[in-house]
């Protein structure tokens, strides 16, 4: 079971990006692929961030608009909770 969001692998993050949003918890704006990552574009209470998936990182989340950091901490524990509750 995955401790921290860099340990998700590419579907579990797909899961975990999908189920958020099916609970309204995020709005996913966009996926783009990019040769170096993939990266989902989301909104959180009207603030954006960006969930990326790079081959040589794993998977990361990153504030566009300002978060507290505990807030990111909410979130990312949210996609490590929605991946495992995926499998």
């Amino acid at each position: 079971m995955p401790a921290r969001l860099d340990e998700l692998d590419y579907p579990q993050l797909c899961a975990a990006v999908a189920a958020l949003h099916e609970r309204g918890r995020i709005d996913e704006v966009r996926h783009v692929a990019m040769a170096e990552a993939e990266v989902f574009l989301c909104r959180s209470q009207r603030r954006r961030f960006n969930v990326k998936f790079d081959l040589a990182y794993g998977a990361l989340l990153e504030p566009v608009d300002e978060f507290a950091p505990q807030e990111l901490a909410r979130i990312e524990q949210e996609l490590i909770a929605a991946a495992v509750d995926a499998v």
